[in-house]
């Protein structure tokens, strides 16, 4: 998948000929769904065209911030008769996801 473009439309323009310019968009960042879910809030920005016929693209990484997910327990759940199965299944995906 591509990271959407900030700034410039078109990435690479050709040389004008007759007073027609080509423009298009050839430059890009592909990523795959894995790197995008970690870097949810990457921008990638191109910037003005100096010297090339390609303008410079910035690509701007902000990791997601990771908390620690803590269990919570009420002691009153315990009444409940599945309290002690719920919580089995629990940490057998909590456990399984570590791996």
């Amino acid at each position: 998948m591509d990271i959407d473009l900030k700034g410039e439309k078109f990435t690479w323009f050709s040389n004008p000929r007759n007073g027609f310019v080509t423009r298009e968009m050839l430059d890009r960042v592909l990523v795959n769904w894995e790197w995008r879910r970690l870097y949810q809030n990457a921008t990638l920005t191109a910037l003005p065209m100096i010297g090339s016929c390609h303008c410079p693209l910035v690509l701007r990484l902000e990791l997601r911030e990771k908390f620690e997910r803590h269990f919570k327990y009420e002691a009153y759940w315990e009444d409940h008769e599945d309290c002690e199965k719920i919580i089995k299944q629990g940490w057998k995906k909590h456990e399984n996801k570590k791996e």
